[in-house]
Parts: C-alpha cells; sequence; structure tokens
C-alpha cells in the first residue's frame, strides 16, 4: 500500500457509482426543526459563527485564526507533522512527534463539519453550507489515501465516515457539486476498505473496535452501490455481536471502567440500531439497554457521573461543538429510540444528538433513583436523601480495565467519590492528555491521583507505557448492605500483595445521619510509608482546623467536616498555582484541560497492621 499502483486501483470505483446520488443516514433533521429548543438553537448559532470565521476550538484547544484547514498542525506547539508520508511510516508515539497526535486526529475527523453541515440546514445559513464544503474538498485533496496521519488508525477512519454521511445527510447530496460528489464516493470507499483491510488489535481491541465495526455496517447499509458493502454489513455485525458482550457487562458497567468511554460506545452501537432501522439486533439492543441503565444508576440527583478511568471527550455525532451532558445525551438517546421509560435519569434532557437519532423523545422517565451494586464492573453507589438534598457515594471495588491491556482503566481500587445535593466534593484527578507528557500522564493513572491509599510511594498497579500495565490490583467486594437505614460496602484489593506483602481492605459506611465513614485496614508486617488522598472538586476549598479535622466548603452553601482518625499521620491541605505540575492539587475536568485544586493528603509512616477511620459528615447549609 506504498506503492501508487496499487492506491489508485484501490481507489478506482466504477462511473456509475461515481455519478449515483450519495448515501445518507436516516436521521431524523426535518423532525428535529419542530423539537429543537431555543437554547440549542442559540448554541449552534454560536459555534456556527466561530466556524464561520475561521475559529476552530476541539478538545478544549484553539486553533490559530485561519487554520480550519491545516490539518498537519499541532496547535499546542505550533509545530507540523510530517504529513504527506505513508501513514504508518509517521513516528506518532510519546516523545517521536510534535505534540499530542489527539489533536490532529480531532480536527481531521470533520465533526466541526458535522457542525457546519447542521447549521446550514436548521438556521438556513449559506455560509455555513459554503465553508462546510470547501473544507471537506480541502481534506480530501490534502489528505490522498494512505498518506498522514489520518489513515494511522482505524478509529479516525471510523469517525470521517459518520462525518462525511453527515454532512450529505444535512447539505442534500443532491445540490453538491459533481466532482466533489466523485471526491466523496472514492473516499468512502477508500475508508471502508482500509477500517475492514485492518481492524483494531491488541491494545485498541476496545472502543476503536466497536467504532470500526460500526462504520463499516453503516457504511454497507447506506451505500450498496460499494461492492464490499454485503461483506462489510457482515463482518460489522458479526463484531459487534460478540463485543457487546465484551466491553457492555452484564450488569452494564463499561468493561474499560470509563462512564465516558462506555457513553461513546453505546453511541456507535446506537448509531448503529438506527441505520439498521427495524432490522432485528437483540445483542445491540440489550447492550443499549443496560449500558444506558448503568449510566443513569450511577448519576447523583443532579444527574452528574463521577468521572473514572479515562475519558478523552470522544463523541460519534457532533451537532454542538462542546456537549453540556454526553452521557445524558446517550442515555436519552436509547430511550428514545428504544421507547422506554425505565432508562433515562429523571434530570437528563434530550439534546440536539439524541432527538436526532431517535427522532422523538423519550417517554416520560419512572426511574427512581437508589443505591445499587454492580458486582460485575465493580462499583456500589451508596445513597440517602429525599428530593435534592442527597448524599451520595460511589465506591469502586472492580478491576483495572479490559481485557490485557486495560488500556483505559486507572489504579484506582477501593476509591470513593462523593457528591453532596448533586455537588462533586471528592473527585479524582481526570485525563488531561494521552500522548504529550509522560509525567502528567503517568500521574494520572497512578495510585495516588485517586481517592484511595498508597504505599510506599508505588502504585497499586504498574503503568509500561501510557496504555498498558504490568502488575495490577484486583479488586474483590467482601460484603454489602444497602437500602437500609445504615448502608455499608466492604472490599479490598491485593495489588500490594506480592510488592509489599499487604493486604488493603476497605469499609464505607453512610449512616442515618448522612455521616460517610471511611474505614481502612491493612494487613502485613513491617514499616511502610502511607499516603491516603481524598481530592477535593476545584469548586470546593478546604482548611485544616485543631482537633483532627478538616472544613470544606462549596459555593459558601454547603460545609462538611471531614475528621481523621489516623494514628501517627499527619494531614496537610496541598494547593497548587497556576503553575501547574503533576501531583495533588490540580484536576482535569476535560480533556487538556487543567484546573488549580486542593487536596487532603493524610501521610506518615505506619506500622503493620494497621486501622484508621475518616469520617465526613454535613455541618451546616446556608
Amino acid at each position: 500500500w506504498r506503492i501508487p499502483a496499487f492506491v489508485a486501483k484501490d481507489r478506482a470505483l466504477p462511473g456509475d457509482v461515481l455519478t449515483s446520488s450519495l448515501p445518507r443516514l436516516p436521521v431524523s433533521i426535518e423532525t428535529l426543526k419542530s423539537l429543537i429548543s431555543s437554547d440549542d438553537r442559540l448554541q449552534l448559532a454560536r459555534d456556527v459563527d466561530s466556524l464561520c470565521n475561521n475559529k476552530v476550538e476541539l478538545l478544549g484547544q484553539h486553533w490559530p485564526d485561519g487554520a480550519s484547514c491545516d490539518w498537519s498542525l499541532d496547535p499546542v506547539s505550533g509545530q507540523h507533522w510530517p504529513w504527506h508520508r505513508y501513514t504508518f511510516n509517521i513516528p506518532r508515539r510519546i516523545g517521536q512527534g510534535v505534540g499530542d497526535v489527539k489533536f490532529v486526529w480531532e480536527l481531521s475527523r470533520l465533526q466541526h463539519l458535522q457542525v457546519l453541515a447542521l447549521g446550514a440546514r436548521l438556521l438556513d445559513r449559506q455560509d455555513a453550507r459554503n465553508q462546510c464544503l470547501q473544507q471537506l474538498e480541502n481534506w480530501l485533496d490534502d489528505n490522498p489515501p494512505y498518506t498522514g496521519l489520518g489513515y494511522a488508525c482505524g478509529i479516525e477512519l471510523a469517525s470521517r465516515v459518520v462525518s462525511m454521511l453527515f454532512i450529505v445527510t444535512c447539505l442534500d447530496g443532491s445540490t453538491i457539486p459533481a466532482s466533489l460528489v466523485e471526491k466523496i464516493w472514492t473516499a468512502l470507499a477508500v475508508h471502508g476498505r482500509w477500517i475492514a483491510r485492518f481492524p483494531s488489535l491488541y491494545s485498541s481491541a476496545n472502543n476503536h473496535l466497536v467504532a470500526e465495526a460500526a462504520a463499516l455496517v453503516v457504511l454497507g447499509t447506506v451505500a450498496p452501490q460499494l461492492t464490499e458493502s454485503a461483506d462489510w454489513r457482515s463482518i460489522g455485525k458479526r463484531r459487534l455481536d460478540v463485543e457487546c458482550g465484551r466491553q457492555v457487562l452484564a450488569d452494564g458497567a463499561g468493561a474499560e471502567q470509563s462512564p465516558t468511554y462506555l457513553a461513546y460506545t453505546l453511541e456507535w452501537l446506537l448509531l448503529t440500531r438506527v441505520v439498521g432501522q427495524d432490522e432485528a439486533m437483540p445483542a445491540i439492543d440489550a447492550a443499549l439497554r443496560r449500558g444506558a441503565m448503568f449510566i443513569t444508576s450511577v448519576a447523583d440527583v443532579h444527574g452528574n457521573v463521577p468521572f473514572f478511568g479515562d475519558c478523552d471527550d470522544g463523541v460519534v455525532l457532533r451537532p454542538v461543538l462542546r456537549d453540556a451532558n454526553y452521557l445524558a445525551s446517550i442515555v436519552t438517546g436509547v430511550a428514545g429510540v428504544l421507547q422506554s421509560d425505565e432508562i433515562a435519569h429523571p434530570a437528563f434532557r434530550p439534546d440536539l444528538r439524541a432527538l436526532l437519532l431517535a427522532g422523538r423523545p423519550a417517554p416520560a422517565t419512572k426511574v427512581a433513583l437508589q443505591s445499587a451494586v454492580f458486582e460485575a464492573g465493580g462499583y456500589t453507589v451508596l445513597r440517602s436523601g429525599d428530593g435534592a438534598r442527597e448524599t451520595y457515594v460511589l465506591f469502586d471495588h472492580g478491576p483495572l480495565g479490559f481485557a490485557h491491556t486495560a488500556a483505559h482503566g486507572h489504579a484506582d481500587a477501593l476509591a470513593v467519590w462523593l457528591h453532596i445535593d448533586g455537588i462533586p466534593v471528592l473527585v479524582d484527578f481526570g485525563t488531561y492528555r494521552y500522548n504529550a507528557d509522560s509525567g502528567w500522564r503517568d500521574w494520572a493513572r497512578n495510585t495516588a491521583a485517586h481517592n484511595t491509599i498508597e504505599l510506599d510511594g508505588e502504585s497499586q498497579s504498574e503503568t509500561t507505557g501510557p496504555f498498558n500495565w504490568g502488575r495490577r490490583a484486583q479488586g474483590f467486594l467482601l460484603a454489602v448492605k444497602i437500602g437500609t437505614a445504615v448502608q455499608r460496602c466492604s472490599a479490598g484489593h491485593n495489588g500490594y500483595k506480592d510488592l509489599l506483602g499487604v493486604i488493603h481492605e476497605r469499609t464505607v459506611t453512610l449512616d442515618q445521619s448522612d455521616s460517610i465513614i471511611i474505614a481502612d485496614v491493612l494487613s502485613g508486617e513491617s514499616t511502610h510509608a502511607v499516603n491516603s488522598s481524598f481530592h477535593l472538586s476545584p469548586d470546593a476549598t478546604a482548611e485544616l482546623l485543631p482537633g483532627n479535622k478538616v472544613q470544606i466548603r462549596l459555593h459558601d452553601a454547603l460545609q462538611l467536616e471531614l475528621t481523621f482518625d489516623c494514628p501517627g499521620l499527619q494531614c496537610n491541605v496541598v494547593s497548587q498555582n497556576e503553575e501547574l505540575k503533576p501531583g495533588p492539587g490540580a484536576v482535569s475536568r476535560a480533556y487538556n484541560h487543567l484546573t488549580p485544586a486542593q487536596s487532603i493528603v493524610i501521610s506518615g509512616h505506619i506500622d503493620l497492621p494497621y486501622h484508621s477511620t475518616v469520617t465526613i459528615r454535613r455541618t451546616s447549609i446556608r
């Protein structure tokens, strides 16, 4: 495929295909005109204005003005990737390129052109239409098949297939110039062939494989003119049937141990189901239902889902540049397509994506939020309260991640997340970036960045690369009691057993007064250095008080008190300024986004066996 003659043959299509009508997605754009809210319309108009002025922001990063067609530019460093080379000959790992390869990939997904296309249709914006087609043709001309980084990873091609189909659907393919029609047909064909030729394997055989399989089904369904379409449909459906059981666990949790990657997988399955229309897809329907219900079940009273594991802000359909609540969008889309009242969270509202896919709102929900245990995924939700007043705790006692690489998992066994009245209090660090800075990547995944215990400066699981793990902690559930006045979950992990001869067990209790009691037991021998971390949301502030207490305030309205009984240990509140570096005192709430925050770190040296207790309770609400 480095040989021009082979590539020329690969991109050749019969003349009757090149002149036939372009394929479209069966999404309900006309219906959307009557369903779109005024807020969504205003957001779409703002995004279209920005893009028509050649201002692009993706993954929280601004591209230089006028650089919207500079496909090889790294917007952070200002340098260019080597572009017109065979795709697999371009080094792109950490330390090999000019920055995080996700930025050039994100622009080349052409999802910002989806926004322009939808704006052209819904807002009757001719300038958006012209800009969209001009940039699409520019990409097709500047990225010939199998050169440049746009062809280096199957999930990027899968994303671009959907973008091209969505653009044609919005803009009415019959009005697109014939020369561009030929280029789009050729691009769709070579994309399908490349995806089928090089399926994701090893560390990428996760959501990447789902994306590729779904793209083959979608393209094979809507473009029967292509000779391979029937094969693509067959291959893609067979793979999806397998992956539905592997990547969406029996209790609905995502095998990748990340709610956002679960939602991303569900969006691909949902698009496949919409394109399949009345065709029977029982494996996909079942995976959609249980995955969406899991997301609803781990959301707090206001619909906020704690971030755990990796998050890269990936989507399939991008009606606006920035989602208000991506997980809510997918869950309400599933509820709308399946027309089920047992799926969506009461606080979730359908957005443009959900309405596009379903063509109608979901039925009024009958879901009642309650405590729940997810043994396959390894999570327990404890909640109490009435109405908007809720004490919510998420406790992680699950595996590290999916398959042999656990690519998107974090070393967060026995971590806790705490939300009070729908406001996040205890969070973990997040993701920040994947490929540009190994220091941040290591910090984000290791134990100290999560609300659990680190021993002797060692992570409970050992990173061996940006998406690989060596030694792994395995969580295990010991006992659980929910739905009673005093709720409790006990679990442990063995991450330090072989390394240090230590087993960590933790019991989390939510009592009648809404106090959260976290009791830790470290079993083993000898003396060890311990760090027990509690990372606060950037919206919270902490102050160390006398008597082993920390006062936590949120929005000047909610006040909590953390009391610790940790013999021999000292407590510090760690803060960072704007010059952030890997370590406590910072949070990444979105990809490529860092915010100063505070961390409560209880540390020192202990002799094993060791017992400690931390209690968090409300002290006032104004």
